[in-house]
C-alpha cells in the first residue's frame, strides 16, 4: 500500500527589535526573516507533527 505521510516542524524564536514608527511592523517582520537577520535552529523546535493520507483515509495532524 502506497502511503504519503507529511511531517511538519515548527521553530520559534521570540526577539526584541526597535523599528521606525512609520514602517508596517509585518513588512519589516518579513523581511527581517528573509533578509536572514533571524535564523532559526534546531535549538528553537517546539513542535513535530506528521499526517497520513492512504488512498482510503486522510488524517488529521498527530504530534510527535
Amino acid at each position: 500500500m502506497k502511503v504519503k505521510i507529511t511531517y511538519e516542524e515548527i521553530l520559534t524564536k521570540e526577539i526584541d527589535v526597535e523599528i521606525k514608527d512609520d514602517m508596517p511592523v509585518d513588512d519589516f517582520a518579513r523581511k527581517f526573516y528573509q533578509d536572514e537577520k533571524i535564523v532559526l535552529t534546531a535549538d528553537d523546535l517546539q513542535t513535530t507533527s506528521f499526517m497520513i493520507e492512504t488512498p482510503d483515509w486522510s488524517g488529521d495532524w498527530s504530534k510527535i
